[in-house]
């Protein structure tokens, strides 16, 4: 039989192809090289790029909504496109972006409700129950919103992650992994970032809760969903409501007369096609590793012969087989060359596509595996939302302020002697002061720091706890903070923790550190543990919560002190946002000068209520002192902000 084709060199491996043109280098271009895939991904990050860097140029801005206060018109994970604009450019019903005007405040985009006659311009959230607390001029402005594209920043959140992770596991994979095992590693590898991705952000369901009222009619939940994914809430004690991106809903369950809380979960709520269109979206990795493992389609004969039998692919059956039969020597010894030299280059077919055969489908499979544990479970699980209401009397609004931050900055610089967190580290010497005014705090005694904290929705992730009863801990006002001449109108306001009774919260002392001689103005907790406002205008006055508050949980505590002709007179004393004792026929208080302090200090001769423990134990954060007496609003929504 005569070898037709063959030679010493096509049998070693050698190529059988014709010599690339004369002049040319006998590659193709690299777009040619390029998956289409790959092509119009860079062609759409490229167009992304260009029409950000125009739309900047052009002066124009975005922002990601990472709050729910917008409603289903901009849910948490919206991309925000804004134009600069003037306030006399803006009519009502119009969103905007704006910088509050009080120190500290991070942006803010709500709607415009109203226009005051000096066109000072009124904002509210859509699901809020109150306007924002102040008029916003044009140097507020940051612009007005044109744009909202739903669900696009939670992309642009996770895009960092995506980046990073896509391009070390591409070098990783290229630098050191043979081409046979690449592929896999790599529909793997992205699996593994799109899930810790899905774990960090949560993007897919999300539920806040808003308020709980209870009455005659049963207990009303109200909540705001803040994922992408349409959810079903439910009560173990009945009744559920559905809920999509953004929506406010309130569930109404009816809980025993001798149950103290209601337990609520969520689930995925999807028609059978949303199902369908989600599960194909979590099998990806599987389309993806079936498509880079498909096996290649048949080369073209291109000199097969004419259906004559004539032309330049005529030939004879013969030399046919022993070309196929040289080919097959080829791939046996580039097999043998692989094993012992561990080369994987494709001979004789650079640009053919591997088929995978079983390593393809185990691959496929253990892709899809891993992205159903990492996503679907998480999903369910992580996303699902199990609370806690208690089953009071009291009534609670829907909430303005989703931060402790934002509630306590609405009263106002001006309105605003100091806002300490008090979110103390062992290397800090002071507390910072949120409010602006640069009147910080100093750290005495022994203090210790503490995860434990109120106000989950804030950035600070510390808060002091006070440990010693022979070296009591406290917080000084600062020494660049000047005394304080009698002051008769203000409001006192600290979350505290503790299972102790006896110590001193926060009050006015004539000395700025150490024991004082005169002190009142003061808040402390009693031997039962319950909670006392006192001030002393000559004589003793207290007024004293009805229940104890060391029971090892978070408190809000806010006490006021205002005048006759007030809308709130005299001595008030919240307890977790609702009014629990006043005393409406004292105005004043001791005539004396001196500085606010946080912790400890002299408590003797307040009579019946007198701890014996003067110093108190346990955590203290968010400590705030104004000159103006807080309104009942004003008190729920600033412990709404930190529940």
């Amino acid at each position: 039989m005569k070898a037709v084709g063959t030679s010493p060199r096509a049998l070693a491996g050698g190529s059988s192809r014709p010599r690339a043109a004369e002049g040319g280098t006998g590659r193709r271009p690299w777009w040619r090289r390029v998956s289409p895939a790959a092509l119009i991904a860079g062609a759409a990050l490229v167009l992304v790029v260009l029409a950000g860097a125009g739309w900047r140029l052009s002066g124009g801005d975005w922002q990601i909504v990472s709050t729910p206060s917008m409603g289903e018109a901009a849910p948490v994970g919206t991309l925000l496109l804004t134009r600069p604009a003037e306030a006399g450019e803006v009519h009502v019903g119009d969103i905007v972006t704006y910088q509050p005007p009080v120190a500290g405040a991070s942006l803010h985009t709500h709607r415009v409700v109203s226009i005051d006659e000096n066109g000072g311009l009124h904002t509210r959230g859509d699901i809020n129950s109150a306007d924002d607390p102040w008029a916003l001029g044009t140097s507020d402005l940051i612009g007005v919103v044109v744009a909202r594209l739903w669900g696009i920043g939670w992309i642009f959140r996770a895009l960092p992650i995506l980046v990073i992770g896509t391009a070390v596991l591409w070098f990783v994979t290229a630098r050191w992994i043979d081409p046979v095992r690449r592929m896999p590693l790599r529909i793997v590898g992205s699996s593994v970032i799109v899930g810790i991705v899905a774990v960090l952000y949560r993007p897919f369901v999300g539920l806040q809760g808003m308020g709980s009222v209870t009455d005659a009619s049963g207990t009303h939940v109200t909540m705001v969903s803040t994922g992408l994914l349409p959810i079903r809430v439910k009560a173990d004690t009945g009744g559920s409501i559905t809920l999509v991106d953004g929506q406010v809903g309130t569930l109404t369950t009816h809980p025993a007369s001798s149950a103290d809380a209601v337990h609520l979960s969520s689930e995925i709520h999807l028609p059978w096609w949303g199902w369908v269109l989600l599960v194909i979206l979590w099998l990806s990795p599987l389309w993806w590793a079936l498509g880079a493992g498909s096996p290649p389609a048949a080369p073209k004969d291109r000199n097969r012969r004419d259906r004559n039998g004539s032309g330049p692919g005529a030939g004879s059956d013969n030399a046919v087989e022993t070309e196929l039969r040289a080919q097959e020597i080829r791939e046996i010894i580039a097999a043998h060359h692989r094993e012992h030299t561990r080369h994987t280059a494709v001979v004789n077919a650079p640009t053919r596509r591997r088929h995978w055969g079983i390593r393809g489908t185990v691959t496929a499979g253990a892709a899809t595996t891993l992205a159903a544990a990492v996503l679907l479970v998480p999903v369910a699980t992580a996303g699902a939302f199990a609370g806690t209401v208690t089953n009071t009397t009291n009534t609670a609004a829907s909430a303005p302020y989703f931060q402790c931050r934002s509630s306590y900055a609405a009263v106002g610089q001006s309105s605003t002697f100091f806002t300490w967190p008090i979110d103390y580290t062992n290397s800090l010497l002071s507390a910072t002061d949120a409010s602006g005014n640069n009147r910080v705090g100093a750290f005495n005694g022994t203090i210790v720091s503490s995860t434990s904290r109120p106000c989950p929705r804030d950035t600070t992730t510390t808060t002091a706890q006070f440990t010693s009863t022979t070296s009591p801990g406290y917080v000084s006002t600062g020494l660049l903070t000047a005394a304080v001449a009698n002051p008769l109108v203000f409001s006192e306001e600290i979350w505290f923790r503790t299972t102790q009774a006896g110590g001193r919260l926060m009050g006015f002392s004539a000395s700025r550190t150490g024991q004082s001689t005169q002190y009142d103005r003061h808040v402390f907790l009693n031997n039962s543990g319950q909670v006392v406002f006192g001030v002393y205008p000559s004589a003793v006055k207290v007024v004293v919560s009805p229940l104890a508050y060391n029971d090892g949980n978070w408190h809000h505590m806010v006490a006021t002190l205002s005048g006759s002709g007030t809308a709130n007179p005299g001595m008030r004393l919240y307890m977790d946002g609702a009014l629990v004792a006043s005393d409406p026929t004292t105005f004043t208080a001791e005539n004396t000068t001196g500085f606010w302090r946080v912790g400890w200090d002299n408590l003797t001769s307040w009579g019946v209520n007198m701890p014996t423990q003067f110093a108190f134990i346990g955590n203290v954060a968010w400590a705030s002192v104004y000159t103006v007496a807080l309104t009942p609003t004003q008190v729920a929504q600033h412990y709404n902000s930190g529940k």
